[in-house]
């Protein structure tokens, strides 16, 4: 192709290698330091790259996602949590949810050896003429999709765990819960809290608050809190603790923040969000309509320094039900998941991708 100056790189340029179909890994001349470059797709030219030794296989690299409709996978569209292959697309069922179960979300901590292990927000069947309200509990599983193991169950009826994360060392596990205060007034509260693995405790880390998320060097907490009364809410970070917590966005940017998370190098936040002017109405205001959650309307990706700033708007997609996860180091991208299916981009924002239709949503992890 005229123009392209990538059209021969195999022979140009021998330090240059293919991670996958849109990234090229390169080892710049004269030096051990590697760099990679998004390939253009929109120029039209034919990439031939020679192979060299990466830092990892690309095409082990694999998305595991909550597929809630999953026709023409092995589920027979039936709610399934299932992985797909990054390079080929290629997508196999890890844990059929049996009829009348009900997965909310899940969290994978990733091991080399044994492959990692599932923490899952999941009501499993309740007894044979009885509904699933879907109160769920908190699970371990195995990532080869064996039987759940039960970990956190509710003491009162209509008490319920959800949004589980690691932390980065697997020692404790971050989770929201709802308790109901009248059940009868349909009041609840709920508190986001943290479960130490090895001894059983439960601390409390902040009231009305959800979306629990740790940085990756184990520093900081990302979290929602939920301003019930004055129909916002706000994306806060702290202490691994819940001390010292501070406001990343406020109510007069954003009226609904939700499913955030870090850079691989902790410095921002990505984030869903809907702007305040586009998400309530003069008529909203008056009639007390209550915009809780980004995620159950049409949102957008954002991004936040750590220690504050002005809030980035990343893209203009308006998908519903956001959730995304950063690839290994070794392939700069940005994945994640929504009610219309699986998206890629670069972590600027650039070149999204869909991978994926499907509804997948709530929930996303890569594995190396």
């Amino acid at each position: 192709m005229i123009g392209c100056p990538y059209e021969d790189l195999g022979s140009e340029h021998p330090e240059m290698c293919r991670l996958d179909a849109r990234v090229i890994d390169r080892l710049i001349p004269g030096t051990a330091i590697r760099e990679r470059w998004r390939l253009d797709g929109d120029a039209g030219c034919v990439y031939r790259v020679a192979p060299c030794a990466c830092e990892s296989d690309p095409g082990a690299t694999e998305i595991i996602l909550e597929d809630r409709d999953d026709v023409g996978g092995d589920s027979d569209g039936q709610q399934a949590l299932v992985q797909i292959a990054h390079e080929s697309g290629t997508k196999r069922t890890l844990f059929q949810i049996p009829e009348n179960g009900w997965l909310a979300s899940f969290d994978l901590l990733f091991n080399e050896s044994t492959g990692g292990q599932f923490v899952l927000a999941y009501a499993p069947p309740p007894p044979e003429g009885e509904i699933n309200f879907g109160f769920t509990s908190l699970y371990l599983m195995a990532v080869d999709g064996s039987e759940p193991e039960l970990l956190l169950a509710p003491d009162v009826e209509q008490e319920l765990f959800f949004n589980p994360t690691w932390s980065p060392d697997g020692q404790t596990i971050y989770f929201s819960h709802v308790r109901p205060i009248d059940p009868e007034a349909y009041t609840f509260a709920t508190t986001l809290e943290r479960l130490h693995l090895d001894t059983g405790q439960i601390d409390l880390i902040a009231e009305s608050s959800i979306w629990p998320q740790m940085s990756p060097d184990g520093k900081l907490l990302a979290y929602v809190f939920v301003e019930a009364t004055a129909l916002r809410n706000k994306l806060m970070v702290a202490q691994p603790d819940g001390s010292n917590a501070r406001e990343l966005t406020s109510g007069e940017q954003f009226t609904a923040v939700d499913a955030p998370v870090f850079t691989p190098d902790s410095q921002f936040v990505y984030f869903s969000a809907v702007e305040a002017t586009a998400s309530r109405s003069w008529w909203d205001l008056l009639t007390g309509v209550q915009v809780a959650y980004a995620h159950n309307l049409p949102s957008d990706w954002y991004r936040l320094p750590v220690n504050g700033g002005e809030a980035e708007r990343l893209t203009e997609l308006n998908l519903v039900g956001l959730y995304g996860r950063f690839a290994p180091s070794n392939i700069p991208t940005f994945a994640f998941a929504s009610q219309e299916g699986l998206y890629e981009m670069a972590v600027t924002g650039q070149d999204v991708t869909k991978l994926q239709e499907g509804t997948f949503t709530d929930s996303l992890a890569w594995t190396p």
